[in-house]
């Protein structure tokens, strides 16, 4: 696997092109074909617990999509569903995460 596409990093941003502009690609379909919005929460250590901008929030601090005027919608690292795909490898599907999308 070439050294620019790290599907194992641990960081919550991507430190290549190819997997930022992957994971931006991605987003960018979700939005469109599932009624979602791009949103960021900046971490923030002095925020309230519990508060979008919290460090123990799992959200904040990293580029997500999600559906905020529907019930029960969940939100989308769309870095972290690419990573995901290269992990289950062949039988997991870009379709498969956009069918997830409620």
């Amino acid at each position: 696997m070439p050294a620019d596409f790290d599907a194992d990093l641990d960081s919550p941003f991507p430190n290549s092109p190819f997997l930022a502009g992957a994971a931006w690609y991605l987003g960018q379909v979700i939005c469109r074909q599932r009624d979602s919005v791009w949103l960021h929460w900046a971490e923030d250590p002095a925020a309230e617990p519990g508060s979008h901008h919290h460090p123990d929030n799992p959200w904040s601090g990293i580029p997500f999509t999600h559906q905020p005027h529907r019930r029960k919608a969940q939100a989308i690292d769309p870095t972290t569903e690419l990573r995901g795909l290269v992990r289950h490898g062949d039988g997991y599907h870009l379709r498969d995460i956009l069918d997830s999308v409620h």
